[in-house]
């Protein structure tokens, strides 16, 4: 599914650090993986402590107790408590409890998706134990340090501090530590695509939560070893490997996260085997422990797959109930996402930062709900109307069979099928009002872009080609056009999928680079639509022209997959290249998109552009337009206003085309900076 690795990370990342690992000492508290977890013989063990510095040495502890348990619940009370614990603990000059809640603090900003001062705390608390040669809080460490890493897949450098921490406690022979070292290694070779390389660490660590009869550990382990066997194709001992993780799991009321992902996992196995009434019983098994558990991305990920599997079972309506199921739980998932990370950032920068910044952030929040809220009505209304279309598109076919064999009913019949025909034509006009509404209005477009204009001509009713357009918080103008697979009613499905591949890279995780935006949103069609299968069944996907402009439009970053980007300056056309790659579609493998900076120049004129306008036939010769002819047009052109520009192009198209069809999907767009 979309975030299926994302998932694997976030839940190896919980268990590894809720394992109750604890170091005594006769005077300074218990470090633990998690610093926000202290078992009660960890506290127990502090009223041993000199009596001077026993009050404030519990009330440390105490506050981070306090703070880890409001981590999800009230992320700024969890930021006052922790940092107010650091405090204490300098005060009393405890270097152990000053790295616990350096540590603690590092964890909060990384829960909230701040990787930088995540890593400060993280180095800061290094220094701290580093200091007092503490060699195994040093490898703890080590390890957050690695995770800070691996969320911003900086894949050298986390390899390298996973393999520090694993090099020390190999040395202290922690056999706990051990095994999630080895366990966050396959991991990282999961997160690389190397599956060979994870599955042998993924075994290491397996046999030694066999050797502790740790029945949480064993059945985590062997959900990641059932995950990375899924990858490499590996049925049967896939099978084995989740069926036995949900036996061992399923006992242990804190393990239900894990168990539902290989309930999950072993719904795919079957889903890719063709065994539909398997993969449905584990699909139907991880959605209701996902409902007890609340895991809204695990049941909206579930809910995808079981839509997958009726469909491939030709239960139509089922699929589509599924379908709109996983709709509304993704919805609420990602306005709970958003709301979280608001909050957690605000929190944050509340010790630092002046109240205008936190008014700023809240009003972040209220713009992402808006397109957050009319994302959600915009998808069920189109899959709405589109299964409408298909329900009365075989309603009418049958009803044409049936009254062709009464003659004397032929009248009738017809009748019939106009009135069907015409909903029909209502119904996709309809979906045509919606997605008008979700592309860029012109009039927000010209508050960016003072001189453009964009061409956008359906062959059908609606389209497969869009346009994109977001303007962030730096005041950087995010542009793209995309040329999806088909036309109609399977193109508008594909635009669909593409502009919420958009949403997810742009407003959810706030990426502005052209190649990692691409690069993200190739993962993203990929898992929506299962294509990393041989035998998967779509291959469909787009091609992708995208820009992002500096404040300053004194340069602009472009990456392109199959579409390039022209420049008109001075009335010459320069060409930059795209990536003879697609998003989504026949291309096998992990690929990455790369950008190139261009320097602007005051006049340049930027044109992206599908293939429809060059495509299409026409003139004496019935021939295709052609990109030569379209270049020669444009530097015609270069002194015409962008209104201008546009009154001449269409009237150029129309010419051409004459009394012929059109033959695809148009979409031009120019910019003058």
């Amino acid at each position: 599914m979309i975030s299926k690795q994302k998932l694997l990370f976030l839940s190896l990342f919980f268990w590894m650090n809720f394992i109750p690992v604890l170091v005594f000492s006769n005077v300074k508290p218990a470090h633990l993986i998690s610093p926000f977890l202290l078992s009660s013989e960890s506290i127990n063990e502090q009223e041993t402590t000199q009596s001077s510095q026993e009050k404030d040495s519990l009330l440390v502890i105490e506050d981070l107790e306090k703070a880890q348990n409001l981590v999800h619940i009230n992320d700024k009370k969890a930021f006052q408590l922790t940092q107010k614990a650091l405090e204490t603990a300098k005060s009393i000059n405890q270097p152990v409890l000053v790295g616990k809640a350096q540590n603690a603090l590092g964890n909060l900003h990384w829960f909230s998706g701040d990787y930088n001062r995540a890593s400060s705390y993280y180095f800061d608390a290094l220094k701290t134990y580093q200091s007092t040669k503490s060699q195994y809080e040093i490898g703890i460490c080590y390890r957050n340090i690695a995770w800070i890493y691996l969320g911003q897949k900086k894949f050298k450098e986390t390899e390298k501090y996973f393999k520090k921490s694993l090099e020390i406690m190999l040395q202290l022979q922690r056999k706990r530590e051990i095994l999630i070292g080895y366990d966050d290694l396959a991991t990282l070779f999961l997160t690389q695509h190397d599956y060979k390389k994870g599955l042998e660490y993924s075994n290491k660590s397996l046999s030694i939560a066999r050797s502790l009869g740790n029945n949480e550990a064993t059945g985590s382990t062997l959900m990641t070893k059932g995950t990375i066997e899924l990858k490499l194709k590996q049925y049967d001992s896939a099978i084995k490997s989740f069926e036995e993780s949900i036996f061992l799991l399923q006992p242990i009321p804190k393990a239900t996260y894990n168990s539902c992902l290989s309930m999950h996992g072993l719904a795919e196995v079957y889903f890719a085997l063709r065994n539909n009434m398997k993969a449905l019983f584990y699909s139907d098994k991880s959605i209701e422990t996902a409902k007890k558990g609340n895991f809204l991305k695990e049941l909206s990920d579930a809910y995808f797959l079981k839509a997958s599997i009726l469909k491939n079972a030709g239960k139509v309506e089922e699929a589509f109930a599924m379908m709109k199921a996983y709709a509304e739980t993704k919805d609420t998932l990602n306005s709970k996402n958003n709301s979280q990370y608001i909050q957690s950032m605000a929190a944050s920068f509340e010790m630092k930062q002046n109240e205008m910044h936190i008014q700023n952030l809240e009003q972040k929040q209220k713009l992402n709900q808006a397109e957050l809220s009319k994302e959600r009505s915009f998808k069920l209304y189109l899959i709405i109307i589109l299964l409408l279309a298909i329900v009365l598109t075989v309603i009418a076919y049958r009803s044409f069979l049936n009254k062709k064999k009464d003659n004397q009913a032929l009248s009738i019949a017809y009748a019939e099928i106009e009135t069907i025909n015409k909903d029909i034509s209502d119904s996709i006009n309809y979906a045509l009002n919606i997605q008008h509404a979700r592309l860029p209005q012109m009039e927000k477009l010209k508050e960016s872009f003072a001189d453009c204009f964009v061409i956008y001509m359906p062959r059908d009713n609606v389209s497969g080609d869009f346009f994109w357009h977001n303007k962030n918080e730096d005041g950087k103008n995010v542009f793209a056009i995309a040329d999806c697979t088909g036309h109609g009613i399977p193109g508008a499905f594909m635009s669909m999928m593409g502009i919420d591949g958009f949403n997810y890279a742009i407003l959810e995780k706030r990426i502005d680079r052209p190649g990692e935006i691409l690069t993200l949103v190739n993962r993203f069609i990929k898992d929506s639509l299962n294509q990393d299968h041989d035998a998967a069944l779509s291959k469909d996907g787009m091609d992708v022209a995208l820009c992002t402009f500096n404040a300053d439009f004194s340069a602009v970053h472009y990456a392109g997959a199959n579409r390039p980007l022209w420049i008109n300056r001075n009335g010459e056309i320069l060409e930059f290249k795209a990536q003879k790659l697609s998003i989504g579609g026949n291309h096998h493998g992990n690929y990455t998109f790369t950008d190139e900076t261009i320097a602007l120049q005051k006049g340049d004129l930027i044109y992206l552009f599908s293939d429809g306008y060059v495509d299409q036939f026409g003139g004496i010769k019935g021939k295709k337009f052609m990109s030569k002819q379209l270049k020669d047009a444009l530097s015609k052109l270069s002194d015409l206003s962008c209104e201008q520009q546009e009154k001449e192009l269409l009237r150029l198209f129309h010419e051409w085309k004459g009394n012929l069809a059109q033959v695809d999907d148009v979409v031009l767009v120019g910019i003058r900076v």
